[in-house]
């Protein structure tokens, strides 16, 4: 048996990926033998059309958040054996911020893949799932309520399972916004996403 000291997870946070309120303190167990799933191009999600967008944007909301997006750049800081660690990947396939305070995020069909190398070995870690929300804007913050869904996140060593928890979400995340490019900072610091408009 090998033991893992993995204390904190990175979870669904809004927009960005911030560590898990309820993370991992020590988890020993024997290493499985499945690897991670194969990485393919992120599938960018749609939205169901329901008819014209309304004409006019709901309180509390900054215009230019409103859109369709697709993460381009995305950090997230994993404590393994105590210690920080960087994990990097391309961020959720598709966010949608509607201009009636309403959203859905989703990590694609294979999911997001973050990776970092720590101590010569490398760690992968597999966000999948999607879910919709209702946010609003203020001071440059983004802040979530009524989210639903659905999704996990696994954490692999040298593509070795290391353990899977299911994804959570925070409530708030920092944002700057201009023109196609939306930044997401996670508001502990453990996290950041760069978006690029799609629509």
């Amino acid at each position: 048996m090998e033991v893992y000291r993995v204390t904190a997870l990175a979870c669904v946070a809004g927009l960005s990926l911030a560590a898990c309120s309820a993370g991992f303190s020590t988890v020993a167990q024997s290493p499985t033998r499945s690897a991670p799933p194969a990485s393919a191009p992120a599938a960018t999600s749609a939205a169901a059309s329901t008819g014209p967008a309304s004409p006019s944007l709901a309180p509390g909301l900054d215009s230019c958040v409103v859109g369709t997006w697709k993460g381009v750049h995305q950090t997230a800081t994993n404590h393994v054996s105590l210690e920080p660690a960087v994990f990097t990947g391309p961020g959720p396939a598709s966010a949608i911020l509607r201009p009636d305070g309403t959203g859905t995020i989703d990590f694609g069909a294979n999911g997001e893949t973050l990776t970092a190398t720590i101590n010569g070995n490398v760690w992968t870690e597999v966000v999948t799932g999607s879910a919709t929300f209702t946010y609003q804007t203020s001071n440059g913050s983004l802040l979530f309520s009524d989210a639903h869904g659905s999704g996990t996140q696994t954490l692999y060593e040298n593509g070795i399972k290391n353990l899977s928890a299911p994804a959570t979400a925070s409530t708030t995340d920092q944002y700057t916004c201009s023109g196609n490019t939306l930044r997401t900072f996670a508001a502990t610091g453990t996290g950041s996403t760069e978006f690029t408009r799609t629509s």
